[in-house]
């Protein structure tokens, strides 16, 4: 558990140790190399078939969090990988639907957009695929995460360019490691 740091907005668990070129956490035990996170599942949940694939509800590669994960084939983890069909305009759409429509509940919309309702969830509480830079700039923290207006984004993306450690950074702008990989993997 020491390598593992709770995001509490999330739930996420991230890993803190090495990850591969692709972000996923592995470790090696007997020059063996391990996947962190299907580890944690078989661990906590079961047995995953060696056939199958374990797909991030979360879309965080690097979250070791079982309960973020499903088994699924290839085929479906990739198919799922490409639901980089959301954006921001779609994401108010579903905010609208949910808050116009008494009787919608977030499976049916996960159903309706081929989504996790986990992504859902983080879309209509604002985790992913935030309103407006307003919305972020107005919101100085929420739930020990800082958020930062476009122009701190800008900076920090600046700083990592020029070589700054992801550490450093955090220091200097009072936030998690974790935040500002967000921001260098484009998804904050």
């Amino acid at each position: 558990m020491d390598r593992i740091a709770i995001c509490h907005l999330s739930g996420c668990w991230i890993w803190t140790g090495k990850v591969d070129s692709r972000g996923y956490a592995r470790v090696k035990r007997n020059g063996r190399r391990f996947q962190v996170h299907r580890f944690a599942y078989e661990i906590i949940i079961g047995e995953i078939d060696e056939n199958l694939q374990c797909d991030h509800a979360c879309r965080i590669r690097h979250c070791v969090n079982p309960f973020h994960l499903e088994p699924v084939t290839a085929r479906t983890n990739v198919q799922r990988g490409f639901a980089a069909k959301i954006n921001f305009e779609i994401a108010e759409k579903i905010r609208e639907e949910y808050a116009s429509d008494k009787n919608m509940t977030q499976q049916k919309l996960a159903d309706k957009y081929g989504l996790f309702r986990t992504s859902i969830s983080f879309i209509i509480r604002g985790v992913n695929w935030a309103r407006s830079e307003e919305e972020i700039a107005s919101n100085v923290t929420n739930n020990r995460r800082k958020l930062f207006s476009t122009a701190q984004v800008k900076e920090i993306i600046n700083l990592l360019d020029k070589g700054r450690t992801q550490s450093s950074i955090a220091s200097e702008f009072g936030c998690t490691q974790y935040t500002i990989w967000k921001i260098k993997a484009g998804k904050y």
